[in-house]
């Protein structure tokens, strides 16, 4: 847990769900998971966020896409994933490698490269990370996209009272400029 008091640890959270909404409507086509909400709790101090998508009921279908070597979803999969922690730095808060090492984000990313590229040692599975780190970052800081970013953010941050923000909302706040 971050050394922030409860408005710096929300606005984190509220930019961190953000970032993978943003990925996650921008990848829709690709992983074909719409977004069903976000979720930002009444106290932040018991858990952070979370961006849902819907994904099929046998998850089974999601370790196929992999196994069977779907190169663009992988890379829509970890991009996605790495769009909280990179959109929480472009806004200011950053969090701290130990933090990012420890996060489910990170532990999401291990599972795809692990079922997918297993064949990469730490180095280039690092270089293959960090290639689509920079791209992501990339899509999050043009100047339209990182807008409606902000505005997303904004919305998730001043709503304590309705911790849950639905999709229509959600797509409403990020515009077409998220659409790949």
């Amino acid at each position: 847990m971050r050394s922030v008091n409860e408005k710096e640890l929300r606005w984190a959270t509220a930019y961190h769900e953000a970032g993978h909404a943003a990925l996650a409507a921008y990848f829709e086509r690709v992983t074909t998971y719409p977004i069903l909400k976000i979720i930002m709790p009444l106290d932040i101090s018991t858990y952070l966020g979370v961006t849902l998508r819907r994904v099929p009921e046998n998850i089974g279908v999601v370790f196929r896409r992999v196994l069977d070597g779907d190169e663009d979803f992988v890379r829509a999969e970890v991009m996605l994933n790495l769009a909280g922690v990179l959109a929480e730095e472009l806004s200011g808060h950053p969090v701290s490698i130990d933090e990012f090492e420890k996060s489910q984000d990170r532990v999401e990313i291990d599972c795809f490269l692990n079922f997918r590229i297993p064949r990469l040692n730490g180095a280039e599975r690092e270089s293959f990370v960090n290639s689509l780190r920079e791209e992501t970052k990339g899509l999050l800081s043009e100047s339209i996209r990182w807008g409606r970013i902000r505005c997303l953010a904004e919305e998730l941050y001043h709503c304590p009272g309705c911790p849950e923000l639905p999709a229509e909302r959600v797509y409403e706040l990020l515009g077409t400029c998220w659409k790949s």
